[in-house]
C-alpha cells in the first residue's frame, strides 16, 4: 500500500511540474487584435501584420458596419522623416492568397523582365488608387511607410477618406455582401519617385531602417460610441462572447446544485470528489476565458494569459471526467469491491493528460492566418481526435467485460443508461469536426464550439442527475458493492481447493489405516510361528 502511494505521489508531481512547464513557455506575448510590434523591410519581403474577419454590412447602418482598420506607422530612429521604405497594403482573401504564392515560389512567377516586386503588387495594381499612377482605379488599399510622425501616410485616399482622429492611416472596408477576411501586409516594395522609374516597383529589401506599427482592426465605427461591445473587437468568426457568457451562467447554477450535493451527502467516495473537481475546474475554466473575452470586448488585447491557462484546466477538467467515467466503465463501485488494474489505469490517465497539453501547445502553434483551418483542423487537432476514439473503445471494452459480470437487472439498466450517453459524449466532437470541414472558417469555429459546450454541459448535467442524494444511481456510485461476483468466484475456487485437499487427506488417512493393518498381520503372523 505504500508503494503504491508513494508511486502516485511521484507521478502526481510530475505531471503537475510538466503542466506549469508548458503554461511557463505559452506565458509570452501574443499579438491580438490590436496589434504592436516591429519590422524591417531587410528581415522579409511580407510581414503579415494580421487577419480579420469583417461582417456583412447593414444597408440601413453602413457607416456603422464597416471594418475599420487604422494605427500608427513610423520608424523610431527618423521620425520625422518619411522617405519610402515600405507599402502597407490591404488585401482580399483572393489577393492575399495569389501574394502569397508568388512569395512562396518566385522563380515560377518571375523572370529578368518581371522583377518580384511587380509580380507581387500587379494584383493590387489592379484596383488600388493611386493618385499618379492609377488614378482611375477607385480602392483605397495602400500607404508608404514609414510615415512621419504627426502627419498622415502617403498614398491611397490618405488626404480624402475619413480619417480616425490621432492616427496615421484609416482603411475603411464597406459594402460588404457577405463575411470575409481581410489581411494587412507590409511589402518591402516602394513606387519609384524620380521620373524614370516613377509608377514602377522597386526592391527596398536591403533597406535596414526599423519600422514600428500600432494597429487596431475593428469591426463598426471607432468615431461613433453605439458600437456593439460584442462585435466590436473580434474578427468575425470570433464574435462568441454571448455564448460564453450563456454557458458560464448554466456551469454556475449546475456547480452550484453539485456542491450542494456533495455537502448534503454522508459518503462520498474517490468517484464523488472526482466528478465534483472536474466540474468546479470546468466551471473556473469557463469564468478565466469569459473575463478574457469581456476585457478583450474593451482593449482589444485582454488577458491572452489567462486565456492559455483557461484552456489547459478545461484539458484536465475533462481528463478527470474521462477517469471518472472509466472507473465506473471498470465496475467500481456497482458490481466490484475494487478498481482493478489500478497502475495501468493511473499510468493511462497521466500520459493521455500529458499528450493533450503537448497537443494543445503543438495546435496553437501550428495555427496558420494564412490558411482557413481551425485548431481542431490540424495535425494535432486530429491527434487529439484520435485519442478520444481509443478513450471510447477502452470504455466500451471495460464496460462490456462489467455487463457480463453482473446479475442485477437495476445496475443492468443503470449501465445501458450511462454507457449510452457516455458513447453520445466521446463520439459528438469526431463528427462536428469531420461535418465543419464542409463549412466556411467564418461559422465553423461557433459551430463547432456550439456544439462541443452543448455536449460538455449535457454530460456534467446527467452525471450529476445521477449523483444527486435522492437518487437510487447515488447508491449505486456512492455505496460499496456487498456481492463482488469476482470474490465469489474465487470463494468458489478456493472452496473446490479445499474439498480437494480433504478428500486427498481422507484417502491418505484410508491408505495409512490399510497399510497399518496390514504392517499389524505381518507381526501377528510371525508371532503364532514363532
Amino acid at each position: 500500500m505504500k508503494t503504491r502511494i508513494q508511486h502516485w505521489s511521484h507521478l502526481t508531481r510530475l505531471r503537475n511540474g510538466f503542466s506549469l512547464l508548458l503554461i511557463a513557455v505559452l506565458l509570452k506575448p501574443i499579438l491580438t487584435l490590436n496589434v504592436n510590434s516591429v519590422w524591417s523591410p531587410s528581415n522579409s519581403a511580407i510581414q503579415v501584420i494580421g487577419r480579420f474577419g469583417v461582417g456583412k454590412a447593414d444597408i440601413h447602418h453602413k457607416d456603422d458596419t464597416c471594418g475599420y482598420i487604422f494605427g500608427n506607422i513610423s520608424s523610431p530612429s527618423h521620425p520625422f522623416q518619411s522617405h519610402r521604405k515600405a507599402t502597407l497594403v490591404l488585401l482580399s482573401r483572393d489577393q492575399f492568397i495569389e501574394l502569397y504564392n508568388i512569395n512562396k515560389n518566385p522563380k515560377k512567377t518571375t523572370n529578368s523582365s518581371s522583377p518580384l516586386c511587380e509580380a507581387l503588387l500587379s494584383t493590387v495594381d489592379k484596383t488600388a488608387f493611386d493618385e499618379k499612377c492609377k488614378a482611375d482605379n477607385e480602392v483605397d488599399s495602400i500607404r508608404y511607410v514609414p510615415c512621419q510622425q504627426g502627419a498622415l501616410c502617403e498614398g491611397g485616399f490618405a488626404s480624402s477618406a475619413p480619417k480616425v482622429s490621432g492616427y496615421q492611416f484609416t482603411f475603411i472596408i464597406k459594402d460588404q455582401p457577405q463575411p470575409t477576411f481581410w489581411y494587412l501586409v507590409l511589402i518591402s516594395c516602394v513606387r519609384g519617385s524620380d521620373n524614370s522609374t516613377l509608377c514602377h516597383w522597386k526592391d527596398t529589401s536591403k533597406e535596414t531602417v526599423v519600422i514600428k506599427y500600432n494597429v487596431w482592426f475593428v469591426n463598426g465605427n471607432p468615431m461613433t460610441s453605439s458600437n456593439n461591445i460584442f462585435t466590436y473587437q473580434f474578427s468575425y468568426e470570433q464574435q462568441d462572447t454571448i455564448l460564453y457568457l450563456v454557458m458560464i451562467v448554466l456551469y454556475a447554477i449546475l456547480t452550484s446544485l453539485q456542491v450542494y450535493a456533495f455537502i448534503r451527502q454522508r459518503r462520498r467516495n474517490l468517484l464523488v470528489y472526482l466528478f465534483t473537481s472536474s466540474l468546479c475546474m470546468h466551471c473556473l475554466a469557463f469564468f478565466f476565458i469569459t473575463l478574457h473575452k469581456l476585457v478583450f470586448s474593451g482593449d482589444g488585447i485582454g488577458f491572452a494569459t489567462l486565456s492559455v491557462v483557461a484552456d489547459i484546466l478545461k484539458i484536465i477538467s475533462l481528463g478527470f471526467f474521462i477517469l471518472f467515467v472509466l472507473i465506473i466503465a471498470k465496475g467500481w463501485p456497482v458490481t466490484r469491491s475494487q478498481v482493478t488494474a489500478k497502475p495501468l489505469l493511473l499510468i493511462s490517465w497521466v500520459a493521455y493528460l500529458a499528450i493533450e497539453i503537448v497537443l494543445y501547445v503543438w495546435a496553437k502553434r501550428s495555427e496558420d492566418i494564412i490558411m482557413e483551418i481551425d485548431e481542431y483542423h490540424t495535425v494535432p487537432g486530429w491527434f487529439s481526435l484520435g485519442f478520444r476514439i481509443i478513450l471510447m473503445i477502452w470504455f466500451l471494452f471495460e464496460l462490456r467485460a462489467t455487463m457480463m459480470l453482473e446479475q442485477d437487472q437495476q445496475k443492468l439498466r443503470f449501465y445501458l443508461h450511462f454507457g449510452a450517453g457516455i458513447m453520445v459524449w466521446f463520439v459528438h466532437l469526431p463528427i462536428v469536426v469531420i461535418i465543419g470541414l464542409q463549412i466556411s472558417l467564418m461559422w465553423r469555429y461557433k459551430l463547432i464550439l456550439g456544439f462541443s459546450f452543448g455536449a460538455n454541459f449535457l454530460a456534467y448535467a446527467v452525471v450529476t442527475h445521477f449523483l444527486w442524494p435522492t437518487r437510487q444511481s447515488n447508491r449505486f456510485l456512492t455505496n460499496y458493492v456487498d456481492s463482488d461476483y469476482s470474490e465469489e468466484l474465487e470463494y468458489y475456487e478456493e472452496t473446490q481447493t479445499d474439498s480437494l485437499g480433504r478428500l486427498t487427506n481422507q484417502n491418505l488417512n484410508v491408505i495409512n489405516g490399510h497399510t497399518n493393518q496390514f504392517a499389524y498381520e505381518n507381526q501377528l503372523h510371525d508371532h503364532i510361528k514363532g
